[in-house]
């Protein structure tokens, strides 16, 4: 109806020369009935039979027009108010009906052409992006393991004071490969329906193995990992990289701000267990927590918030990316914390389809 309303008042100044030209003829018509002494009968009906025929034929004339005017008009409303189109859309109008539409076809036409070129030249650009962030964040990651067995290597055959430089060198050299790795997947995260595949997964060898992998940043700060399964199964539907990716961060943020307080001895605990139909995976540090005021943004990127000024080594990053990756999943993200005495965050992962 819509369109039709449309098409009308395009034509509006159509339907009143048709109607005003009838007009002038009744008028005509009515002084030659006075000249002439027709009848008045007779030009009453005269008169019917002249608007009935301009109505007939102005229909006629409306409804050829509307039938050339309407599929390419319908395509573009169509178009209009589909808001996962894009440009490609534009090549699947129909073929215009008038001029005018003829001319917005092609208007259309280099519109989409040169979407297609700027596109094509993003895209291009893009992946070498990702290639060249590929090929230097793996090109340092090989000298930053070396340096890590080198350090390692000497403080063990060194004196105290030697053990202890090596140990804050491997802390640092630890530092950033976690940031080459946080840059790694930032990257990948642009690419990531392509990036993953949702199979069968062992969460609680996936929490061990983040764990593990962390086991002397543990040692070194003094905060231990207490790990209780509480679920009979713990197999889970996700991506078994990304899911350990996800959970790392999270660790990685309860060690990096737990080393902040000034507790002597902290427990991580790590808990699996089941909640009907899903899995929960839940992380409570003894850290600072979040204050109430943060608690809302920290899920927004580069959000630093007032543990960020206070603490050295906030990127705002980290549960950014956390909440993407959970999003992509399909699963879900709850963070709870209480200011001075820690932080808990929740994993919920689907069991089947």
């Amino acid at each position: 109806m819509k369109l039709i309303t449309k098409f009308l008042h395009d034509r509006l100044h159509w339907l009143l020369l048709a109607y005003g030209n009838a007009l002038l003829l009744l008028l005509l018509g009515a002084l030659l009935l006075q000249v002439r002494g027709i009848a008045p009968g007779l030009f009453v009906r005269e008169a019917g039979y002249l608007l009935l025929l301009t109505t007939f034929l102005l229909l006629l004339a409306l409804g050829y027009d509307l039938a050339r005017w309407w599929p390419f008009a319908a395509g573009q409303e169509r178009l209009l108010h589909d808001r996962s189109q894009t440009p490609d859309g534009l090549v699947n109008l129909p073929a215009p009906g008038t001029q005018e539409q003829g001319v917005a076809a092609q208007h259309l036409r280099a519109v989409q052409e040169r979407y297609a070129a700027e596109r094509a030249a993003y895209e291009d650009a893009h992946e070498r992006h990702l290639a060249f962030i590929h090929l230097w964040v793996h090109n340092m990651k090989s000298p930053l393991s070396l340096a890590g067995l080198i350090a390692q290597r000497e403080g063990d055959a060194g004196s105290e004071q030697v053990r202890e430089a090596m140990t804050a060198l491997e802390e640092q050299l630890a530092k950033l490969g976690e940031g080459l790795d946080l840059v790694l997947h930032m990257a990948r995260l642009q690419e990531f329906a392509l990036d993953y595949q949702i199979r069968r997964v062992d969460l609680a060898r996936v929490v061990r193995e983040v764990v593990g992998a962390r086991r002397r940043q543990f040692i070194r700060l003094g905060i231990f990992p207490q790990l209780r399964v509480e679920a009979a199964e713990t197999t889970v539907l996700s991506d078994a990289k990304w899911a350990a990716f996800a959970i790392d961060q999270v660790i990685g943020n309860a060690l990096k701000y737990g080393a902040q307080t000034e507790r002597s001895e902290q427990v991580l605990r790590i808990t699996i267990h089941q909640d009907g139909p899903v899995l929960l995976l839940t992380i409570a540090d003894q850290g600072p927590g979040i204050p109430p005021e943060d608690l809302p943004r920290v899920c927004e990127p580069f959000f630093t918030g007032e543990n960020g000024r206070r603490y050295a080594g906030a990127t705002g990053v980290g549960l950014w990316l956390v909440k993407r990756v959970v999003d992509e999943l399909g699963h879900e993200l709850r963070i709870d914390s209480i200011e001075h005495v820690g932080t808990t965050i929740t994993f919920r992962f689907v069991t089947e389809l």
